[in-house]
């Protein structure tokens, strides 16, 4: 598909909105306005980790599609430029249906802002379904972006007592990444965490 200076310009300027989109996570835990971060934060934190996660891998002799990861990484929440950010609590209160209405709502709102690119079409659903370890490394990633943030607010003096569900829901989807690097890492950020709470 053909890309022309006009389309690069509409996708640009649908994802501005990323820069002025808090993540409602941070304010469900109760943290102050002023210390929360935009989605297009996050997004470029995800997408560092995931460079990085993945040089780790290429290190230790692990194949990896950097450029299909990054690609993943840099667009994984585009589609909240159109939508916005719904949180993880509540997919998990509106059970299956809920999830199912959100993946289908993100799916057309990303098709729509990357203006119906097959190429990226395809990377985006091959992160949905998380089965390639580039999918998986993306959403290592998004977690682990996650976790540090959070551990950024405790040092800016926000209680841990806060971020405590963070680990604990991270638990699982980790496990289920199933990357040593990543399991690794989250050792060492929920070890500085139970650190910060004992501190309390």
């Amino acid at each position: 598909m053909k890309v022309n200076a006009g389309d690069i310009v509409t996708i640009a300027q649908g994802a501005e909105a990323l820069k002025r989109l808090t993540r409602t996570g941070w304010a469900i835990a109760g943290v102050d306005v002023h210390r929360q971060e935009s989605v297009a934060e996050h997004s470029y934190g995800t997408a560092l980790l995931t460079l990085l996660i993945s040089k780790s891998l290429q290190s230790s002799g692990i194949d990896v599609r950097l450029a299909q990861a990054l690609t993943m990484a840099t667009l994984h929440d585009l589609a909240e430029s159109r939508i916005s950010d719904i949180p993880h609590t509540a997919v998990i209160a509106g059970g299956e249906m809920m999830r199912e209405a959100k993946t289908a709502a993100e799916r057309q709102a990303f098709s729509e802002s990357i203006i119906n690119d097959p190429l990226l079409m395809k990377l985006w659903d091959e992160l949905e379904r998380a089965e390639t370890l580039e999918a998986r490394v993306v959403r290592g990633a998004d977690v682990v972006d996650m976790l540090v943030h959070a551990l950024s607010l405790e040092k800016s003096g926000v209680s841990p007592e806060l971020f405590s569900g963070f680990f604990d829901s991270s638990v699982k989807a980790v496990e289920k990444i199933d990357i040593q690097i990543v399991s690794e890492i989250f050792a060492l950020l929920k070890s500085q965490h139970e650190r910060n709470l004992q501190r309390v």
